[in-house]
């Protein structure tokens, strides 16, 4: 059976789908009286300006009248023929005999019950195949706007794809990783935030100048493992140790600092002193802080031994006066620490005289060994004595040497052998 209806002032004879399917012979139709004519194969794609009936707009008529690769597309009815149905689609085309959606050879018309009508329209939301001219979308496999490419179903968001899913030359950027490529997080891809894809699709690392997880500092190409204060090169903060003598650091050499190594740099990046535990050179002892200069037998302060001179009455010492030890003047401690004494060579408080070694007890005018100044009586017969005995000199025996140390003689006071009488100074040559 077929239908005459009249279109842009052109009679066409349309065969209804369904009712064909039951049977029903399509034959030409006429003109309807109008004497336009009813054939249509004659006309063609690129006639009459590239619109063999007349006019930019498609008519049903199984051309391509706007010449776009579609044939009728948008003017069927839904029962995928020409004219006007009487009563819904699907009661007029049976096409819910099945189904909870149907396709009309347009759309997808719904039926009772719910489901889905994506498995039904094409990539362009009609029915059937993708036209031959596309549907300036993307993925209907030609390319067009501002796609820069288009395989339709090929397109493809895998790393070995021609065209993504977007219609865009696979790329750093877009988001998939590609041959070649780190990381791609697209527009997420930056240059300034910490540990984001770079817009090179590199993953983030250290030296990109940007200061990522883990990371202390990220100076980029200034980073430097030799400037003092740099940012090293394992994006890590200067710090004593590193091997670089950085502000506020007396010395670092790395993995050789250490606080048990005479002369090393220490662990704290100061560099070795007395005081710091350890002996180095020129040091005659270190107890760190137990160092004193006024405990007996401590180590100095000065990393030396305890020792006379130090102003410390250490083990085996007399005294100490530090600097005011002295071997010369009177009443001082001396040099080796000993109590001022009579043998020091130094004539102390209660000492007549002090020669120290040659202090002599029988030498002749010699400082006797007590410190005191050679005199008569002390058994020494020194200069201007004539004899000494000691403590026999005697004004009162006979032959003695006499107290002032002279020899006995006449007038002496005492009666001497040989002698007669002694009066001493009472002896006259003239008194009866």
């Amino acid at each position: 059976m077929s239908i005459t209806i009249r279109v842009g002032g052109f009679a066409q004879t349309l065969c209804l789908v369904a009712l064909c399917a039951l049977g029903s012979a399509c034959g030409g139709g006429d003109d309807g009286g109008d004497g336009g004519g009813g054939d249509t194969s004659s006309g063609s794609c690129g006639d009459n300006g590239g619109s063999p009936f007349g006019g930019p707009s498609e008519m049903c008529n199984g051309q391509d009248d706007d010449c776009d690769g579609m044939i009728d597309e948008g003017v069927l009815n839904a029962c995928g023929g020409c004219g006007t149905l009487e009563g819904e689609p699907e009661e007029s085309c049976g096409l819910c005999s099945s189904g909870t959606y149907a396709c009309d050879g347009t759309d997808a018309v719904a039926c009772e019950g719910e489901g889905s009508e994506d498995e039904l329209l094409n990539l362009c939301g009609t029915c059937g195949d993708i036209p031959s001219g596309g549907c300036d979308m993307c993925g209907d496999g030609v390319e067009s706007g501002e796609e820069a490419c288009d395989e339709g179903p090929n397109n493809s968001d895998d790393p070995d794809a021609e065209c993504t899913t977007e219609c865009e030359i696979p790329g750093c950027g877009d988001g998939i990783v590609q041959e070649g490529e780190e990381c791609d997080d697209g527009e997420d891809n930056s240059n300034s935030t910490p540990d984001a894809c770079r817009t090179a699709c590199r993953l983030p690392r250290c030296g990109d100048n940007v200061v990522d997880s883990e990371e202390q500092c990220d100076e980029g190409r200034d980073n430097d493992d030799e400037d003092a204060d740099a940012c090293r090169t394992t994006c890590q903060l200067p710090s004593c140790g590193d091997g670089v003598r950085d502000d506020g650091e007396e010395c670092d050499d790395g993995a050789d600092n250490s606080d048990t190594t005479p002369d090393a740099c220490r662990t704290s990046c100061v560099r070795a002193t007395c005081g710091d535990g350890i002996m180095d050179r020129r040091e005659e002892c270190d107890d760190g802080d137990d160092n004193s200069d006024t405990l007996p037998g401590a180590c100095r302060t000065s990393c030396d031994l305890a020792h006379c001179g130090d102003g410390v009455l250490d083990e085996g010492e007399q005294c100490d006066d530090g600097r005011d030890n002295s071997d010369r003047r009177e009443d001082r401690c001396r040099t080796n620490c000993a109590l001022p004494t009579c043998g020091d060579e130094v004539t102390d408080t209660g000492e007549e005289c002090d020669d120290g070694e040659d202090n002599s007890d029988t030498e002749p005018n010699a400082c006797r060994q007590g410190c005191t100044a050679p005199r008569c009586g002390d058994g020494v017969v020194d200069e201007g004595e004539f004899c000494d005995d000691g403590a026999d000199n005697s004004d009162v025996v006979v032959g003695a040497c006499r107290t002032s140390c002279e020899e006995p003689v006449c007038g002496d006071g005492s009666l001497d052998l040989g002698e007669e009488c002694d009066d001493g100074a009472d002896n006259s040559d003239t008194e009866p």
